[in-house]
């Protein structure tokens, strides 16, 4: 077991195992085929996490807004009053407006963000 751990911590190999081992490390290294393979999957990867962030991002902001409308909203103001004082445009403002006014959701900023998805269809 020493002689693997200190194969992995960068040793050169000491026993048949590790030597072994050594030998299709380099192998696998080596291979152009699996090497492209690897390098395309971790691409991939990459990419669907950037998307993945980048939708977490979208999902915040919109979030956000909704916990923000809710606010106004249980103070009374208007439609047009919200949208001015978020400084965005009333058209966006009014989906979540009427989804929190219209469907009972008690503003419930999770259960509004999932019905503006549907209305998106996301």
């Amino acid at each position: 077991m020493k002689s693997l751990l200190d194969y992995i911590d960068g040793k050169e190999p000491e026993d048949d195992f590790t030597k072994e081992l050594d030998k299709a490390v380099n192998e696998v290294r080596d291979n152009e085929k699996w090497r492209l393979e690897y390098m395309t999957l971790q691409m991939s990867y990459q990419e669907k996490y950037e998307m993945g962030v980048q939708d977490g991002i979208e999902r915040g902001a919109l979030e956000s807004t909704i916990a923000l409308v809710c606010k106004k909203l249980k103070k009374n103001k208007s439609l047009s009053q919200i949208a001015d004082e978020l400084e965005e445009d009333e058209a966006k403002i009014k989906i979540i407006y009427d989804i929190a006014v219209n469907e009972n959701l008690e503003c419930n900023t999770g259960a509004i963000y999932d019905r503006v998805m549907k209305i998106y269809n996301k």
